[in-house]
């Protein structure tokens, strides 16, 4: 399945995320220890098929991501009877955290082998993938959204990366749940709860955004890009919350289904509801 989108790359992006559901599966029904052979052999068959550069990607994408989220998802403290399983907000807030590790490397790299500042960079790859758009070319607001483009470039950055941190949380949720419904998972749900985040995300945010706001250049940049990277896991806390106030609805499947086609109808404001909302509950359980 990671082969797919190498040799094509009309499959996209749900090809890559694809190929962890039959990787994962071990991990979740006999641990992690078992999971191991399968990650190492896929990055054996995906150099041999693909090489190193290939392999490179799929080993810091996905295979690192994914191995870090299977040791988490099974740590527990407490009592054996009831355990208090470790969150899985904290993952996906220590993922994002990886995210812009990555982000910020790539940025180091590039600009020290690069002449262009990242912002130019980003604009010029942009403007050759839609001058190869025969609708865009004849589009009379063409020169308009060249200079949207311009200004708000780095938002393309982080759709990317919120792409990859929900897909990466969903291929999670559906291995675990084909065996849960054997009942053969460790961890009976992968659902999200309102809890993990911890003090350092704010602190975080806090000086992204300051870096956006008084960093010039790449700088700048990578700031403005960071600081709305970080607000991910505020975005599944606000789902979170939303998810248990629901609980009791009822055909709660049905008015949750139609609440998330609202969101996708009102973007972006939708999403920043959601956002305050999951700031709103951080800012309650700090208190």
């Amino acid at each position: 399945m990671f082969c797919l989108p190498a040799w094509s790359p009309h499959f996209g992006m749900l090809f890559l995320f694809l190929s962890l559901l039959p990787l994962t599966l071990p991990s979740f029904q006999y641990g992690l220890k078992q999971g191991y052979p399968a990650f190492f052999s896929a990055i054996i068959m995906i150099t041999v098929l693909l090489g190193t550069g290939n392999s490179l990607f799929f080993a810091i994408a996905l295979a690192l991501p994914a191995l870090h989220f299977l040791r988490k998802c099974h740590l527990w403290r407490g009592e054996v009877e009831n355990p208090h399983l470790y969150p899985v907000l904290a993952i996906m807030v220590e993922l994002t955290c990886m995210m812009a590790c990555f982000l910020s490397i790539a940025a180091i790299v590039t600009g020290h082998y690069e002449t262009l500042e990242l912002k130019s960079l980003m604009s010029n790859m942009l403007h050759e993938q839609l001058a190869q758009d025969p609708v865009f070319s004849q589009s009379p607001e063409k020169v308009r959204l060249l200079e949207l483009i311009d200004k708000w470039n780095f938002l393309f950055i982080v759709i990317i990366s919120w792409l990859w941190l929900a897909l990466f949380y969903a291929m999670m949720v559906l291995s675990n749940h084909l065996l849960a419904l054997q009942g053969k998972a460790l961890r009976a749900s992968l659902q999200l709860v309102p809890e993990g985040i911890s003090l350092w995300l704010p602190v975080l945010f806090t000086l992204c955004a300051a870096l956006s706001l008084w960093g010039t250049g790449n700088d700048g940049y990578m700031g403005e890009t960071l600081t709305i990277v970080f607000l991910f896991p505020y975005l599944l806390c606000g789902c979170a919350v939303l998810n248990i106030r629901s609980r009791h609805w009822k055909n709660r499947t049905l008015w949750l289904g139609g609440l998330y086609v609202l969101m996708l109808l009102f973007l972006p404001w939708s999403i920043l509801l959601m956002i305050g909302i999951g700031m709103y509950c951080y800012i309650t359980q700090m208190g």
